[in-house]
């Protein structure tokens, strides 16, 4: 991720966000963690009966720009007997337009369904899964997309819900990233084209 080039720019340039978060969920078991300066949270131990080996959640300034979102949960899970809930989140965003979602899983044995969600919010609400839908995707190895259209700044937080089969030996690798690319159509642009379209429309009438 580019981890000495994000520290030098951390350096130089402090974000006014809040640290983002990660939290995992299984049951009545949880935990969270705050990122740290180049916005990398970092998990390995066991939430309920899942053993994580490895999850992290990476925004900015690693990844992505306040005006350029990027969110990336990438995990390795095992051993679970109820549904496993990943949470990452961000805020301070600005950019309006289209999300895109990308997820990878690179192993899954007795796995039941792979959920992904994104939820955008007005203002700072990190961890928040009450505020608009963008997206939500069972897609195991594929994309998804949708529109964000809430005021700015705003927050973000991608989910992921794991639900292993019956029996025993669920595992499960993975790598899910939310981008809302800056070469997107925003909607003040989006706003601006049917404006002049109106006008175009008018004079021909006349």
């Amino acid at each position: 991720y580019g981890l000495a080039l994000a520290g030098v720019l951390a350096a130089a340039a402090p974000s006014a966000m809040a640290n983002a978060q990660l939290e995992i969920i299984s049951g009545s078991s949880s935990t969270t963690i705050t990122a740290n300066a180049l916005g990398v949270a970092t998990f390995t131990g066991t939430v309920g009966a899942w053993a994580l080996t490895l999850t992290s959640g990476v925004t900015y300034p690693t990844a992505g720009t306040p005006a350029t979102p990027t969110l990336d949960i990438g995990s390795v899970v095992g051993a679970g007997s109820a549904p496993l809930e990943i949470l990452f989140s961000d805020d301070g965003y600005t950019q309006q337009g289209v999300a895109d979602y990308v997820v990878h899983l690179n192993g899954a044995v007795n796995i039941s369904s792979v959920v992904s969600t994104l939820y955008a919010t007005a203002g700072s609400h990190l961890l928040d899964t009450t505020g608009t839908q963008i997206f939500s995707t069972s897609t195991a190895n594929g994309t998804a997309s949708g529109l964000i259209s809430v005021g700015s700044p705003y927050s973000l937080t991608e989910e992921v819900l794991i639900t292993p089969g019956r029996g025993a030996g669920s595992f499960l690798s993975f790598d899910g990233t939310v981008t809302v690319p800056d070469g997107g159509i925003a909607l003040t642009s989006l706003g601006s084209a049917f404006v002049l379209l109106a006008g175009v429309s008018r004079k021909f009438r006349k």
